[in-house]
């Protein structure tokens, strides 16, 4: 919850937040209150019950004090409820103001009451907060020795996690294929909440600079807020929404979402002209299916070769019910997560010429859950600056933004994105590097002279790893050599193409499995990234080379065949009955799956 407070002599106005005695006793709710006014509070299982607080505002001469009550109430079957009130010290309600918990948004009502409703894949659990080395110049200036990196563990099945026999499992929260949710959400309530229910359109912000996402306000969702990350901070009402909760996390992942916004209601549009007679469901499932498959054609024939390298993944044959396309930890945790050292310290913003915008480019730190230069200037520069600045190799770097200024200062929310990487590979129980080349397959290392040509970078593996068998698995991955014609080392890669083939060859709504029309199947194919850009924002077609400027690399080609006639048998939001004979492969909550299989 983000604290405010004015000032008529604008001096400055500082917070303190006193736990008040409830029966004798004080609260024991963790609540932290961060320097620039923002009140975090981490309800735990144990903290059911009632808990009061006094905050304060002073200026240094005089201060005002506001009473929060926080009843936590838990739902053993599904979330965890916290509910509120917010008044004045006068007990005057003060309504309309945002609240936000982890994901969880809401506004409080005219009584100044809020209800905050957590699943469970959001309650936090175990703290597993990384210790700051005494003295670390960014983390521990005054070198106290006491600092940590704030962490919990990953939510798990109940069932698992008894013994050693029974490790962990970890539920996906969302659904395990490649369907299109993060524009359409992978639930009907969210998918619902994102359709406007006439013409088959998403809900959108006519903008001043174009059709934009829908803020997360009671001025497009009048049933109030819906999840959405807010790790910056900021006010949840100013963030964008789509399918994907993360959508708002940085303006160039917002850009992107645009584009699938606006593409699908484009199809809307020329779905509804060509055929005037049909039903707003109709159109937007069509639609739906065209940008699921436009999704699915780019990552394959585009993205997907520039990453591992042409001749990786061959065309597609159909679908097979006996592969299971669930995603791994290993995937998940490690190997997707590369792209975190391909970052810039600043995002770059260029106009129609190429020239830097008249702006300027953001700073990375800028970029973090900010929706003003996308509602300022819309997305085109934005665009414009990602198609002309080359990304960071992938390797052991990673900008100073991610490692000590990731959602703000060190102290003030800032966090290391790389210890955080390594410490959720142990919270899931990844294997080593060494342990899970074995299990794709690939020869052990013996040397650390064998994973890297780079003698900075054995150096620093010697310097921090007794053994190649202490090698922590995402690290492994950023240090090895890449694979001539890739962007990634060999382990990165068999993990990536075993993931993305299953996930393909797996999935009985794949695009090229007789679901669209010749027709349909030929629009999807000859779309790319440029013409998506192109056919949807002001940038020429010459212009919009997304993932590489020079000759792309290779895709795998076409593959399957189109439908006899239309389709209407459409996937589900949650990846349940895809699969004819276990309908729950693949649907939101099945457990992540181990990486033991060779690639």
């Amino acid at each position: 919850m983000q604290l405010q407070a004015a000032d008529s002599d604008n001096d400055l106005i500082q917070f303190q937040l006193t736990q008040a005695m409830i029966n004798d006793s004080a609260s024991g709710l963790p609540v932290e209150l961060l320097p620039d006014g923002q009140v975090l509070i981490r309800p735990r299982s144990v903290d059911t019950g009632t808990h009061k607080f006094i905050i304060t505002a002073f200026d240094g001469l005089a201060s005002v004090e506001q009473q929060l009550i926080v009843n936590v109430v838990t739902d053993f079957d599904t979330t965890t409820r916290v509910t509120g009130r917010i008044l004045t010290t006068t007990g005057e309600p003060l309504a309309d103001l945002p609240v936000s918990l982890s994901r969880a948004n809401t506004i409080t009502d005219g009584d100044g009451n809020f209800t905050l409703i957590l699943t469970d894949d959001v309650v936090p659990t175990e703290d597993f907060s990384i210790q700051v080395p005494q003295g670390d110049p960014q983390f521990d200036p005054l070198g106290l020795g006491n600092r940590t990196i704030s962490m919990f563990r990953s939510q798990f099945d109940p069932f698992t996690g008894d013994s050693e026999f029974n490790p962990r499992q970890h539920p996906n929260a969302v659904s395990h294929y490649l369907d299109g949710g993060i524009v359409y959400g992978t639930d009907e309530l969210r998918a619902n909440a994102l359709r406007t229910f006439d013409g088959g359109k998403l809900i959108a912000w006519d903008s001043p600079v174009g059709q934009l996402l829908p803020t997360n306000s009671l001025d497009f969702f009048f049933g109030g807020p819906l999840e959405n990350d807010n790790g910056g901070g900021a006010d949840p009402t100013r963030l964008f929404v789509a399918g994907d909760v993360r959508a708002p996390e940085n303006v160039g992942l917002a850009s992107l979402h645009t584009l699938l916004l606006r593409e699908h209601n484009r199809l809307a549009d020329s779905i509804q002209q060509a055929d005037p007679g049909l039903d707003d469901e109709t159109i937007y499932q069509r639609a739906r299916r065209l940008v699921t498959a436009i999704i699915q054609q780019i990552t394959f024939q585009e993205y997907l070769p520039l990453l591992v390298g042409e001749d990786t993944l061959e065309a597609y044959v159909g679908y097979d019910p006996d592969i299971d396309p669930e995603t791994s930890k290993l995937f998940t945790a490690a190997a997707f997560r590369l792209g975190h050292s391909q970052m810039n310290d600043s995002l770059w913003r260029r106009d129609s010429d190429g020239n830097v915008s008249p702006e300027g480019d953001l700073s990375l730190r800028a970029a973090f859950f900010n929706s003003a230069p996308i509602i300022e200037n819309g997305i085109d520069e934005i665009l414009q600056g990602m198609m002309a600045q080359p990304a960071q190799q992938i390797d052991l770097q990673i900008t100073d933004p991610l490692r000590n200024f990731l959602f703000g200062p060190p102290g003030s929310g800032g966090l290391d994105l790389a210890a955080l990487n390594i410490q959720r590979g142990r919270d899931l129980g990844l294997p080593d590097y060494n342990q899970a080349r074995i299990d794709f397959g690939l020869a052990p290392v013996t040397s650390f002279d064998d994973i890297s040509s780079d003698e900075l970078v054995r150096q620093r593996l010697r310097g921090n790893y007794a053994s190649v068998n202490d090698i922590d698995v995402w690290v492994g991955m950023l240090a090895e050599d890449h694979v001539p014609g890739a962007m990634v080392g060999e382990l990165t890669r068999a993990v990536i193409v075993s993931q993305f083939k299953r996930s393909r060859d797996g999935d009985r709504y794949w695009f090229e499995n007789e679901q669209l029309t010749d027709e349909e199947l030929t629009f999807v194919r000859d779309t790319t990234i440029g013409s998506l850009i192109s056919r949807n924002t002001s940038i020429t077609p010459d212009r919009a080379a997304l993932f590489t400027l020079g000759t792309p690399p290779q895709g795998p080609g076409p593959g399957g065949s189109s439908a006899i006639s239309e389709s209407k048998d459409y996937r589900s939001y949650d990846g349940y009955n895809n699969n004819p004979f276990f309908s729950s492969l693949g649907g939101i909550g099945r457990n992540l799956i181990h990486d033991s299989e060779v690639a």
